[in-house]
């Protein structure tokens, strides 16, 4: 029985010392070829998260962008409401930024958007054909800046005047990408709601 039971053993230790393509070798490990295929497989699944990176990145600093915007016309607009004043946010398409007047201070806060994100003008280009911000059919931009006005009921308009009210669509302020993904930031005629949704 002894007899029996080493050749069980023999048989079993020769299975160890196959290698996946069925050939015996002496130590046990990977073959070349084995490896290249781990290799070549781990380079492709690298590219396609690379490429997908990239874009899930800028997506994410559109939003960011985008979400600061929003909140720091909400701000202005809340100041407005608060000292009961008129309050400004100036949108230099030309810079890729904007500015707006804090509480308190006369001198404008400024925000730069960078060099991949911001206004489809000047990160797109001569590719983009519409306007990055829309006040009303004739204040708009580019060329140059656009001022929005908050007023003292935190109602928004195109001039320091009451009278002044933006279209009845609202603001739509245009941010992109390189990539062609885009955010519209709106803010609404009647309440000033300040909004933002991709498209």
């Amino acid at each position: 029985m002894a007899g029996v039971h080493a050749g069980i053993v023999t048989v079993i230790a020769d299975n160890h010392r196959r290698s996946f393509f069925g050939a015996e070798r002496e130590r046990p490990g990977f073959t070349l070829v084995e490896l290249m295929v781990v290799v070549a497989i781990v380079t492709i699944l690298s590219a396609g998260g690379v490429v997908y990176g990239g874009r899930y990145v800028a997506r994410r600093q559109l939003e960011r962008a985008a979400f600061e915007l929003v909140q720091d016309l909400r701000l202005v607009q809340s100041d407005a409401r608060i000292t009961r004043t008129y309050r400004r946010v100036v949108f230099d398409t030309a810079g890729n930024g904007y500015m707006f007047q804090q509480s308190g201070k006369s001198s404008l806060a400024s925000r730069q958007f960078g060099s991949s994100i911001g206004y489809p003008s000047v990160v797109l280009g001569g590719t983009y054909s519409g306007d990055s911000v829309v006040l009303t059919s004739s204040v708009k931009a580019p060329p140059g800046s656009v001022t929005l006005y908050f007023g003292p009921m935190g109602l928004p308009l195109v001039d320091a005047n009451p009278s002044a009210t933006l279209d009845e669509n609202g603001a739509s302020i245009v941010l992109v990408t390189g990539t062609g993904d885009r955010i519209d930031v709106h803010v609404s005629q009647i309440v000033g709601l300040v909004s933002m949704q991709w498209q």
